[in-house]
């Protein structure tokens, strides 16, 4: 499915985007903070609105995809900023 995915144009880009975000941004505060907001986005507007796209299974695969490296992206940014405080 990566693969897949990532032959889209938008969604390459956005997992680009992403990944980054998470490289080059150095506050984790902040880093963590983004990536917050960005799981609030997928689980909360986005659901919200599943009923518009129900019957697009190339929308529905897109938005799974999407969820799962959100879902990597923040509990990869929520570790690092756990090791930094407890460093710290």
């Amino acid at each position: 499915m990566r693969t897949n995915k990532l032959s889209n144009k938008f969604l390459y880009a956005f997992v680009s985007l992403l990944y980054v975000y998470k490289e080059f941004i150095n506050a984790n505060i902040v880093k963590t903070k983004r990536f917050e907001q960005i799981q609030e986005f997928i689980d909360g507007h986005v659901i919200k609105t599943k009923e518009y796209f129900a019957k697009n299974e190339c929308i529905k695969t897109a938005y799974l995809f999407v969820e799962k490296v959100v879902d990597y992206m923040n509990e990869s940014c929520q570790n690092n900023s756990t090791i930094i405080n407890c460093i710290l």
